[in-house]
C-alpha cells in the first residue's frame, strides 16, 4: 500500500471540498494554498524549472510553476465532476461547446484539464473516443487522484489504450464506426514526424493524422486553457476542411499549440517532459535566448488567439 503524504491529504481535502463549496470558493482556496504544498513534487518541479529556463527568467519560471501547482490542485477538484456533476462541468467553461462532425479527428494538447474538456463535449452530445498511452497509474498523489476519477468515469467515457498493442488498428475501427477520435499528439515519439516546436526540432506521433489522410476526414483543433486557476476555461476551436495533406494538418496544429503555450505557459503540462519531446537535440545545443516573448503575461502572444472562434464557427 502506498504511503500517505501531505500531498495525498491535501488532494483528499480538495476532493471533499469539491462537493461542499461553490466553484469560485474552492478555486480561491486553491489559489492561496496550492503553491505551498510541494511535498513529493520536488523532482517534477526541478525538471519543469530546467525546461522553463530555456525560455524564461528564474522569476518568471517560479511564477509559472506556482500557477502549475494551482492548476494541478484544480484538476483534482474537477476530476470529481466526471460523470457526476454535469452542471459544474458546464460552469467550468466560459464559452459554449463547439459543433464537431462525425467521424473525425479531434486534436488537442496536454493542457489542464483536457479530461474535463472531453466530458464537456460528451454531455453536449459531442462524444469522443480518447486514445491514451496506458492505463492510469497510482505512483504519485496526483496519479492516485486521477486513477480514482478514471475508475468511475470509464463507465461513461470510451477509451483506447496504446499499451494494448496496435493503436492504429483500434483507431481505424473507431473511425469506421463513425465516431470521433480524440488525440493528444504533443508527446515524444521517436518514430514520429519531424517538426519544430518553440524553435526546437521534435518528433510527434502522426497515426491519427494519417487516418485523416486515408479517410479524408475533417480535423478539429480543440484546446482548453485559462490564464489562472481563478478563471473559467476557455476553448480555442478551429476546424480544417477535409484534406489529405498531412503537412497542412501538422503545421496548423503546431501553430495553434505554440500560440497557446506562449500566452498561457502554466496551462501546459508539456513542460514536464519537454526535454524528452525535443530529445533529438542535445542538451548543450539548446539556445536559452530563443525568441519566445519572455515576459510572462497574457499579452505576450501578439498573434490573435480568441476563444470566440467557437461562436464564430458555430454561427
Amino acid at each position: 500500500m502506498a504511503s500517505i503524504s501531505i500531498l495525498d491529504i491535501y488532494y483528499s481535502l480538495l476532493e471533499h471540498l469539491a462537493s461542499k463549496l461553490p466553484l469560485y470558493g474552492i478555486y480561491n482556496f486553491i489559489y492561496y494554498t496550492a503553491p505551498f504544498i510541494r511535498n513529493d513534487l520536488s523532482k517534477n518541479i526541478q525538471l519543469i524549472k530546467q525546461n522553463l529556463s530555456l525560455f524564461y527568467t528564474q522569476k518568471e519560471a517560479e511564477k509559472i510553476i506556482a500557477d502549475m501547482l494551482r492548476f494541478s490542485a484544480r484538476l483534482v477538484v474537477e476530476n470529481t465532476f466526471l460523470g457526476k456533476e454535469e452542471n459544474k462541468v458546464k460552469s467550468s467553461f466560459s464559452n459554449r461547446c463547439p459543433k464537431i462532425s462525425s467521424p473525425c479527428i479531434v486534436l488537442t494538447g496536454h493542457f489542464f484539464n483536457y479530461w474535463l474538456l472531453i466530458e464537456f463535449l460528451r454531455i453536449n452530445k459531442q462524444e469522443t473516443v480518447l486514445l491514451m498511452g496506458d492505463y492510469p497509474k497510482k505512483n504519485s498523489p496526483l496519479e492516485r487522484s486521477g486513477f480514482r476519477a478514471w475508475q468511475s468515469w470509464q463507465k461513461y467515457q470510451e477509451f483506447i489504450y496504446a499499451s494494448n498493442g496496435s493503436p492504429y488498428k483500434a483507431c481505424q475501427k473507431i473511425i469506421e464506426e463513425n465516431k470521433r477520435l480524440f488525440l493528444l499528439i504533443d508527446v515524444p515519439y521517436p518514430r514520429g514526424q519531424k517538426t519544430s516546436l518553440l524553435g526546437l526540432p521534435i518528433k510527434l506521433p502522426v497515426g491519427g493524422i494519417r487516418l485523416a489522410e486515408k479517410y479524408s476526414l475533417q480535423v478539429h483543433f480543440v484546446f482548453p486553457f485559462a490564464r489562472n486557476c481563478l478563471e473559467k476555461y476557455q476553448i480555442f476551436y478551429y476546424s480544417l476542411p477535409k484534406t489529405t495533406n498531412m503537412n497542412i494538418i501538422m503545421n496548423t496544429y503546431i501553430s495553434i499549440l505554440e500560440k497557446i503555450i506562449k500566452r498561457y505557459p502554466a496551462s501546459w503540462l508539456g513542460w514536464l517532459y519537454f526535454q524528452k519531446l525535443a530529445s533529438n537535440n542535445p542538451r548543450l545545443s539548446y539556445n536559452p535566448c530563443l525568441n519566445l516573448d519572455k515576459a510572462y503575461s497574457p499579452s505576450l502572444c501578439s498573434n490573435n488567439l480568441s476563444p470566440t472562434t467557437v461562436r464564430e464557427q458555430n454561427n
